[in-house]
């Protein structure tokens, strides 16, 4: 058992968690891992070869007669009998007996499920881990035999021996290396892959005695922010939440006072924690005191607050809790949502939670499911349920495998021996449920124990070999205790094993953990302080009572100190004797008072605490839960001799006429400071003058002194030494020596400190010379500010309707004036002339006040010029660059105007002249940008003088107190086809030509077409055509035809011809084509053609042709031709070649004048052409070959 004492220290939570693993009896096929709803994790295996299920029974009954060897195969290894490791994965399937919905944000994937859902979060303890399922993708095809067989009966296995249960090619599983068993172990197949943990509480505070007594504080206690951590959770699978709440204490409370959290039924605070009631929950400070310890009763349900000492010496103690809370198992036993009623110190939160206790699994027949239901943390007792058969299989040839640990012998504390462990079997009735929770009643079961048999191996582990359970159910229970000497946490694990029809094993195993939880909060206050003190009298009686009459003494030092006799802080006695120390807690302290010079202290205790004398010089004083004001000491004066003293004063007053000598109607100044300083420059007293002026320093010792008067605000000093001793001023500051007489001469006079003027005018200079002409005019409404030699502004006006600016009740001294620009104006040129109140001196002027007022201060502005650019968009006809007067403007193109910063500060658009211009700009650089109308393009920029070229899509223009009108774009239309061809053919041709054609041709055709032909031809032709023609024509042709033509043609044709030709055709065409041709052609033509051709031709061609071809040609085409075809062409033809004919030059493809993308008709019919010419020499081939026979 691990560390059994540190358990005890704090309550955590701790729930037992599960894992599910599933296997079969053979070999290793692999492991496959689902990840889904509840944080289930299973490994599905099968075996290759079948198992007998009388092997098992055979094995069962057989002593193992194998070496003990330490578990080390790893699940990778070759088997037994050579068969490799490849894997088969098996489905597991998943039962929902219970109907309850899937959690719903949880996302089903076959076969898998994250591990990072198997853990909880910030809740869980940080030594938490959970194991990765194992996973093997090998494939192996397997042969199933399809025999099946059922063992005996339950009664067979019964009779078995009681040792542990052999089952076939036994290997080990990699969870379990480092163990070491006998022959007679689980084999390597039957692999458990690691499922989830449960959550149990732990007590995090030491063992606290109750505090005894106190007060039901709820009343003082105000609750807050109360909710709860989740609304669903999983608590076989390490769910649980936490209440939270803040909490506020109105004043004090005592030790023992206490506040309550009642809680619901459904939950409790421990989880699956045996209970101990001397575990408290604490709430402490940021020093680690505890505040207060909850104690938790299981009956009530109450978790009772009590507060501990630390709170008698603190007010309003605010803080708050983390309470972790576990369904109750044995209330709330099914997956459902449960209603929360909370009570926080009398305050209620009313909340619910939804739970799921998760579903039950199977591989085959075997289905279990298992979970650790009580762990005591102070002796190390535990407990387990497994739940055998729930899903009530028929569970051929049943062993169940119960372990003290998951993966390893060294991975857990828990034991499975005779000595340490009881096992229970629990038959469920046909009637009975299964509660989800595992809350489980034993009585309300059958205990049929007996009837099994059970066999415990020395690897820590246990078989209960129950047989064929034709649906019976049971319910183990593992009643058992931890290792004193181990440190591993508690990990157990239970597999259960059937027979499938192919008499090989099916496992399910479940792994079941512990996780912490624990419980947190704080709580603090501000601590109570109270004060000690009374005063210090003179006792003049020296009776040691304060009499009425008998005053306080001044200055008198007071010393405090703890019970110790430690220095704690000092004080002084304030003007009428009284003292105070502040803040002190409760507590024994001792007052020290200093004898002030020339008293004795008083008897002490002679009256009544309040008016008694405590010393005689040193006090002693308690602080109990309040303020001490009862400390007083008194003295009485010891009577030395008593010395001479004078008195020195006389008068302050208003010198009215500057002449420095007190006239009868010149008044007093009042509350004006005088202060009397000795020779060393020590203060003795300081007085201020009353209502008339007059002031008195009395009982003034023998000695020199100064006497010092302070300046009254808003005066002047005047000048001294021009009366009488008795009516001059002697300035602010005179030296006086006491003797054996009064002084009242010490006067000082002063006169109100004169104010003046400063400003002037702020005017619009429309001629800009920088002088305030008769006719110009002020500007209102401008900012003037005044600041001082420093830069510190003193005030701000604005000029009046006038211009005018003023500023009053000045001081002498050197003043900054800044003038800030109006909107619109520019400043004009500063001191242009002679004349300071004429002038402007700027945006920044400097005067002086010196006994006057300082009216020159002028500035002058004039209205900032605007100006405009702009000019002129033109449509570039001849493309040149260059506005020719004969080209036109472009209307509505955008012009977009941007500052120097680049930010837009205008738009417009050309008007019908193409004219455009931007207003009322101040002098700058500016970027003008055009943007391209559509269809058309840039032309050159820049080619001439700026008023007629062209300056491009964006132009950068600075603007110089000047209007620019050069800023021009020209633009020119895009040819959609610009062709120059000149086509000079020279062919001699001599065809020989058998024509057949067939054609189809579809053309609707409208066609404008200006041709100018001048043809010259020699055409000698011999011909045999024939044509069946069918032509469907519409055409709108529009042609302007000039056609001289000499021509000479000999012509032998003979032609059949079909054609169907349905042509739609817009055709505009100017055309001058210079044609002279020789043409000697026999031609033969058997053509077959259907052409829809859908064609708009816009040619402007000038051809001239000098051809000569020889021609023998033998044509058979088949063509059906459907072409649409947009052709906008202006072409000037005169070339050489592309028009020729003859082989020499056949490399060259037609100069049509189309654009690039029109060549594909081009090109397409050239492809059909030599296809016919392929089909008509075929036929040719074929008529020949006719002939011939």
């Amino acid at each position: 058992m691990k560390n059994l004492n540190s358990k005890c220290g704090r309550t955590l939570s701790r729930f037992s968690i599960r894992k599910c693993s599933v296997g079969t009896a053979s070999f290793l096929i692999g492991t496959v891992a689902f990840f889904g709803i509840h944080h289930e994790a299973f490994a599905a295996e099968n075996s290759k070869t079948p198992v007998p299920v009388t092997q098992l029974l055979e094995n069962s009954n057989k002593e193992s007669t194998e070496e003990k060897t330490d578990l080390q195969t790893n699940e990778n290894e070759t088997l037994q009998g050579g068969v490799s490791n490849n894997t088969l994965n098996r489905e597991v399937e998943k039962e929902n007996v219970n109907g309850i919905q899937e959690k719903p944000n949880a996302q089903k994937e076959e076969k898998t499920l994250s591990d990072s859902q198997l853990t909880r979060s910030s809740q869980q303890d940080n030594s938490t881990t959970t194991a990765s399922p194992q996973t093997n993708d090998h494939q192996l095809p397997i042969k199933h035999d399809t025999s099946y067989e059922k063992s005996t009966s339950n009664s067979t296995l019964n009779e078995q021996p009681m040792e542990p249960t052999p089952f076939p090619n036994n290997t080990v599983k990699t969870e379990e290396v480092g163990a070491t068993q006998n022959a007679a172990t689980v084999p390597l197949q039957l692999q458990t892959v690691k499922g989830t943990k449960q959550l149990r509480a732990v007590n995090t505070a030491a063992v606290t005695p109750a505090v005894s007594g106190g007060t039901n504080v709820n009343d003082k206690v105000t609750a807050s922010n109360m909710d709860i951590s989740e609304s669903y959770i999983e608590p076989n699978n390490s769910g649980s939440f936490y209440l939270n709440s803040r909490f506020t204490v109105n004043g004090t409370v005592k030790e023992g006072d206490y506040f309550t959290v009642k809680m619901p039924n459904a939950v409790n605070t421990y989880g699956d924690t045996r209970y101990y009631s001397d575990f408290r929950e604490e709430l402490k400070n940021s020093n680690g005191d505890v505040i207060a310890l909850g104690e938790y009763d299981v009956a009530s349900h109450t978790l009772t607050y009590k507060f501990t000492s630390t709170v008698n010496n603190l007010q309003n103690v605010t803080g708050s809790f983390n309470l972790t809370q576990f369904m109750d198992r044995q209330v709330a036993k099914t997956s459902d949502t449960y209603p929360l009623k909370y009570e926080i110190a009398g305050e209620s939160f009313n909340t619910q939670i939804k739970v799921h206790y998760g579903q039950y699994h199977h591989i085959g027949d075997s289905n279990l499911k298992s979970m650790i239901t009580m762990e005591d943390s102070k002796t190390g007792e535990y407990e387990q349920y497994i739940y055998v058969n729930p899903l009530k299989k028929d569970a051929y040839g049943t062993v169940v495998r119960v372990k003290g640990f998951s993966n390893n012998l060294s991975d857990s504390n828990g034991q499975v021996n005779p000595d340490t462990t009881q096992i229970k079997i629990l038959k469920v009735d046909e009637k009975q449920d299964l509660n989800d929770s595992f809350g489980v009643d034993d009585s309300q079961y059958e205990d049929v124990t007996n009837q099994f048999k059970t066999v415990y191996d020395e690897n820590n582990l246990a078989d209960i070999h129950f047989g064929d359970l034709h649906g019976a159910r049971y319910i183990i229970k593992v009643t058992s205790k931890e290792k004193e000497d181990s440190s591993a946490d508690l990990k157990l694990s239970s597999s259960m094993y059937t027979k499938n029809r192919y008499g090989q094993y099916d496992r399910i195993t479940w792994d079941n953990h512990i996780v912490k939880s624990s419980s947190s909060g704080n709580a603090d206050g501000t601590e109570v302080s109270y004060q000690l003190g009374d005063k210090v009298w003179n006792d003049a009686n020296k009776n040691g009572i304060q009499d009425a009459g008998e005053f306080g003494i001044p200055g008198v030092k007071v010393i405090l100190k703890d019970k110790d006799g430690n220095f704690l802080e000092k004080t002084e006695t304030n003007a009428n004797g009284k003292y105070v120390f502040d803040n002190l807690s409760n507590g024994i302290y001792t007052v020290d008072f200093e004898a002030p010079e020339g008293y004795t202290a008083s008897p002490q205790n002679q009256g009544n605490d309040a008016l008694d004398s405590d010393g005689p010089t040193s006090a002693h004083a308690i602080i109990s839960d309040g303020n001490n004001l009862t400390i007083d000491q008194g003295f009485y004066l010891t009577e030395p001799p008593v010395p001479t003293t004078h008195n020195i004063g006389d008068k302050v007053w208003e010198d009215l006429n500057k002449d420095g000598i007190q006239d009868d109607n010149e008044p007093g100044i009042s509350n004006v400071k005088v202060t009397l300083t000795d020779s060393d420059g020590n203060v003795v007293d300081t007085r201020k003058t009353d209502d008339k002026g007059n002031y008195l320093f009395e009982d003034v010792k023998a000695g020199d002194y100064i006497v010092t008067f302070e300046t009254p605000e808003g005066f002047t000093p005047t000048q001294t030494g021009q009366g009488t001793i008795d009516n001059d001023s002697n300035g602010t500051s005179t030296k006086v020596t006491v003797g054996d007489s009064d002084d009242l001469s010490l006067d000082s006079g002063f006169y109100k400190t004169p104010k003046y003027n400063l400003g002037n005018y702020v005017w619009e200079d429309t001629n800009k010379d920088g002088k305030q002409d008769s006719t110009e005019k002020g500007i209102s409404g401008v900012t003037v500010t005044l600041k001082n030699e420093n830069g510190e502004v003193l005030q701000t006006t604005k000029t009046d309707k006038d211009g005018k600016y003023q500023f009053t009740d000045l001081n002498n001294g050197t003043y900054k004036v800044e003038f800030e620009t109006p909107s619109g104006y520019t400043p004009t040129s500063v001191t242009s002339g002679n004349d300071t109140e004429k002038d402007s001196n700027g945006l920044t002027t400097t005067g002086v006040i010196k006994d006057a007022d300082n009216m020159t201060l002028d500035s002058g502005f004039y209205k900032t010029p605007k100006y405009s650019l702009g000019d002129y968009v033109w449509y570039d006809s001849n493309k040149d660059g260059k506005q020719d007067s004969t080209e036109k403007g472009i209307k509505d193109v955008k012009v977009t105007l941007l500052n120097e910063k680049g930010e837009v500060i205008g738009t417009t658009k050309t008007d019908e002249n193409g004219k455009y211009r931007f207003d009322n700009l101040d002098s700058g650089k500016y970027k003008v940008i055009f943007e391209k109308p559509a269809g058309l393009t840039q032309t050159g920029t820049n080619t001439t003088e700026d008023d007629k070229d062209a300056d491009g899509g964006e132009v950068d223009v600075t603007i110089t107190d000047h209007d620019d009108f050069t800023l021009d774009n020209g633009y020119f239309e895009e040819d959609t086809s610009d062709s120059d061809s000149d086509s000079d053919s020279d062919s001699d041709s001599d065809s020989d030509s058998d024509s057949d054609s067939d054609s189809d041709s579809d053309s609707d055709s409208d066609s404008d077409s200006d041709s100018d032909s001048d043809s010259d031809s020699d055409s000698d032709s011999d011909s045999d055509s024939d044509s069946d023609s069918d032509s469907d024509s519409d055409s709108d042709s529009d042609s302007d035809s000039d056609s001289d033509s000499d021509s000479d043609s000999d012509s032998d044709s003979d032609s059949d011809s079909d054609s169907d030709s349905d042509s739609d055709s817009d055709s505009d065409s100017d055309s001058d084509s210079d044609s002279d041709s020789d043409s000697d052609s026999d031609s033969d033509s058997d053509s077959d053609s259907d052409s829809d051709s859908d064609s708009d031709s816009d040619s402007d061609s000038d051809s001239d042709s000098d051809s000569d071809s020889d021609s023998d040609s033998d044509s058979d085409s088949d063509s059906d031709s459907d072409s649409d075809s947009d052709s906008d062409s202006d072409s000037e033809s005169d070339k050489d070649h592309n028009d020729k004919t003859d082989k020499s030059n056949n490399k060259e493809l037609p100069d049509t004048g189309n654009d690039v993308p029109n060549n594909d008709t081009l090109f397409g019919s050239l492809f059909a052409t030599l296809g016919g010419l392929f089909l008509i020499g075929r036929r040719r081939k074929n008529k020949n070959n006719n002939a011939e026979k």
